[in-house]
């Protein structure tokens, strides 16, 4: 069994102990008697059985999806995990436009976005799409460099400075907790800092989404901290 089965199980399983094991400190509360024992292992059921349910479900969907689709599942779960941890600074995933069709996405795909507080105005931070592949592309456009709080001003200059600021703190970050397991790849967009491609047979798929989380945790604290 692999390692991160292995670690899916037990979650499921500890989840399913630590109901029972309070439903059945209710019922040495409570006292033993038919009435509370039934009660009990009614209320064992009703909370156990939807969570193993839930989890049967997602693991036949996992398996029947393809290796593409599951890295981009669990490095989107990352992602919304990040966002989780930063509201008032990311959004998404969602699309870069309202019209968006996941079956006919075309040139309109999703991301995670900069976006302060929910004003409005956004800014492409990672795209999903590369996920597919293995793929975690960081881009800080100078959009969200304003959003932050960056002057118009010399603003080329100060974007050169902070992709090449970015680029360096992850490639520090994958070099130390990722050591021959990713490669760089080169790019000629103006807001890209850095495109990470992860060897999938190196890497489990819980390894690579918390890999695509320290990508993106590492990029956003290195933003955050140049332009404070």
């Amino acid at each position: 069994m692999k390692p991160e089965k292995r670690i899916a199980d037990w979650e499921v399983w500890g989840v399913a102990i630590v109901v029972s094991l309070a439903a059945i400190a209710l019922l040495h509360y409570r006292g033993v008697n038919g009435e509370t024992v039934a009660e009990t292992i009614q209320n064992i059921g009703a909370a156990v059985i939807p969570i193993l349910a839930a989890f049967v479900a997602a693991r036949l969907v996992m398996r029947n999806m393809s290796l593409e689709d599951k890295c981009l599942h669990v490095g989107e779960d990352a992602l919304r995990r990040l966002q989780a941890k930063n509201p008032g600074m990311l959004k998404g995933p969602k699309a870069n436009r309202e019209n968006y069709d996941q079956e006919n996405s075309g040139d309109v795909g999703r991301y995670i976005f900069f976006q302060r507080n929910n004003n409005g105005r956004k800014a492409q931070f990672i795209p999903l799409l590369p996920l597919k592949g293995g793929i975690v592309e960081i881009r800080v456009p100078k959009m969200a460099m304003l959003l932050l709080g960056s002057e118009r001003e010399g603003l080329e200059m100060e974007q050169k400075d902070l992709l090449a600021k970015v680029q360096v703190s992850v490639k520090t970050m994958l070099e130390r907790n990722y050591p021959g397991s990713f490669e760089i790849l080169s790019h000629k967009h103006e807001d890209i800092a850095i495109v990470v491609d992860f060897d999938e047979s190196r890497l489990s798929l819980r390894r690579f989404g918390k890999a695509v989380e320290a990508c993106a945790d590492t990029a956003l604290k290195t933003v955050v901290d140049t332009l404070r």
